[in-house]
């Protein structure tokens, strides 16, 4: 696992491909994110809060403000039916 450090803002990012094994865009996408804090946020394509790199990539850059491990799951639904999941790891930065 990759440490960060608190302040970093990194690039979380998500490829979503059909049966065929072709990126393809799902119906809907959405990004949850859980802090070290237990909240969770979640964040979808629809409302303009994903970035969109190509056909069936997509990205979000969180800005990391606190330390230990964060969690994320992406989830796309329709089209393309696939669910992905990360942890992220942030320590001070005098660490």
């Amino acid at each position: 696992m990759t440490t960060f450090h608190i302040g970093d803002t990194i690039r979380i990012q998500c490829e979503f491909k059909n049966i065929e094994r072709v990126l393809t865009d799902p119906t809907t996408v959405t990004l949850e994110i859980k802090t070290p804090g237990g909240t969770t946020t979640s964040y979808t394509y629809a409302a303009g809060q994903l970035g969109r790199a190509a056909a069936g990539r997509y990205y979000f850059d969180l800005a990391l403000s606190a330390a230990n491990t964060w969690e994320y799951r992406w989830v796309g639904t329709g089209a393309v039916a696939h669910a992905d999941q990360g942890q992220i790891h942030v320590i001070p930065k005098n660490t």
